[in-house]
């Protein structure tokens, strides 16, 4: 239990972020499942620029 905490406490916000582009990816398919293929590029993208522009080491 100790270890998932400090997991937690370290990876958080990327788990949440991960998790919400699961979800907006499902209610993309859901509406129209060739969407979801440019939804999924999309966040790709995003997920590389804030890789990128991230001053994490």
């Amino acid at each position: 239990m100790r270890l998932f905490r400090a997991w937690w406490r370290r990876y958080a916000d990327d788990a949440l972020f991960i998790l919400g582009c699961v979800f907006i990816l499902i209610g993309a398919y859901a509406l129209h499942p060739i969407a979801a293929w440019f939804v999924a590029g999309a966040e790709c993208l995003i997920a590389g620029f804030l890789i990128a522009w991230s001053k994490r080491k």
